[in-house]
C-alpha cells in the first residue's frame, strides 16, 4: 500500500484503498467491488483496469455478472492479448459488452513478477515503476 500511495501521489483522480488487506482469507474481485461500493458510494464510478489476459479468464472468476454492474472494465493490451472474444464473453455474462473499454495503449511488456525479479538480480527497473516507488524499494531493501 506504501509504493501505491507513492505511485500516484500526484494523481487526484486515484484513490490508494486498504480494502482487500484488511480482509481475512482469499480475496475476490467482487468482495473488494463490494466492499469500495460500501466506502465510496454508489454514485461513484469506478473503472476496473486490467489486462486483456485476465480480461480473458473473467468467466472463471467469482461472480462476473456482479461485476459489471458495479465498475467498468476497462482493458489494457498485453503482449500476446491484444484482442479478446468479446462477443463470446457477452453470450456467457449478458452486458459485459456495454461495461467494457479498450485501451489504447501501447504494448509493454511489464508484469510485477518481473518487476521483482529484476530487482533480485541487481537489474534496473528505471521506467517499470515510477521514480519515487523504485527508490523506495532500494531503499527497504525488497525483493532481494
Amino acid at each position: 500500500i506504501a509504493m501505491i500511495k507513492i505511485a500516484i501521489v500526484s494523481n487526484p483522480y486515484f484513490h490508494a484503498s486498504s480494502v482487500d488487506l484488511a480482509r481475512a482469507g482469499p480475496s475476490y474481485t467482487v468482495d473488494t467491488l463490494t466492499d469500495l461500493r460500501c466506502e465510496l458510494g454508489e454514485e461513484v464510478n469506478l473503472h476496473f483496469i486490467l489486462g486483456l489476459d485476465a480480461v480473458a479468464e473473467i468467466l472463471s472468476w467469482r461472480k462476473p455478472e456482479e461485476i459489471i454492474t458495479m465498475c467498468r472494465l476497462v482493458g489494457a493490451k498485453r503482449p500476446g492479448y491484444r484482442a479478446i472474444d468479446l462477443r463470446h464473453l457477452e453470450r456467457n455474462i449478458p452486458g459485459i459488452a456495454l461495461r467494457f473499454t479498450m485501451l489504447n495503449n501501447p504494448l509493454i511488456d511489464i508484469s510485477s513478477s518481473v518487476i521483482r525479479e529484476r530487482v533480485a538480480r541487481g537489474l534496473p527497473i528505471t521506467g517499470l515503476v515510477p521514480n519515487t516507488v523504485e527508490l523506495y524499494i532500494r531503499e527497504k531493501g525488497l525483493y532481494l
